[in-house]
């Protein structure tokens, strides 16, 4: 009885936290995305990753509370184990909904904010950019020096804003 507990109150808090990530996103998303134009954009995972990952998400917590459900209503073959891998695959979900929410990059004139999950935001201008890769999937690679800055995928919002100004400054070949 005690993990069925810990089960229910688990899948409460994930359901919380979806939903002050979800406040958080729309109310970032508004303040942000107002004024967007070649020289001030900001380069976002693609909407559909996020809503996959909410899709998992919530997926995932209904089939754990109906096999919750069931093992509290005396069905022998749910056990608490399959309860615990809908609540994992659910957890996987929200860090999906989690990455998708934090990763941006912020592009105003001839500076540039890359903002990622779990490490520091970097600031960087286009002169420090010192090599541009293009790989066999059309993803652009930025370099500093040897160091990886990013990756931006094809299906990455406003990448062709970035485009246009990585070859204004001769980091692109046009």
């Amino acid at each position: 009885m005690d993990k069925m507990i810990q089960a229910v109150v688990y899948a409460l808090t994930l359901y919380i936290l979806s939903g002050i990530i979800d406040h958080l996103y729309t109310r970032d998303a508004k303040t942000t995305d107002a004024g967007q134009n070649d020289d001030h954009y900001v380069l976002r995972v693609p909407k559909i990753m996020r809503q996959l990952g909410l899709f998992i998400f919530a997926f995932c917590n209904i089939l754990a509370t109906l096999f919750l459900l069931c093992r509290l209503s005396g069905i022998q073959s749910a056990t608490i184990g399959h309860v615990a891998v809908f609540l994992v695959f659910a957890s996987l979900g929200l860090l999906i909904v989690i990455w998708a929410d934090a990763w941006r990059m912020k592009v105003q004139g001839e500076n540039i904010e890359i903002r990622r999950v779990m490490r520091r935001t970097q600031r960087l201008t286009f002169s420090e950019i010192t090599r541009v890769k293009l790989t066999k999937k059309y993803q652009l690679v930025l370099y500093r020096g040897r160091k990886k800055l990013a990756v931006i995928d094809v299906l990455m919002e406003n990448r062709s804003c970035l485009e246009k100004n990585l070859q204004q400054h001769g980091k692109l070949p046009a």
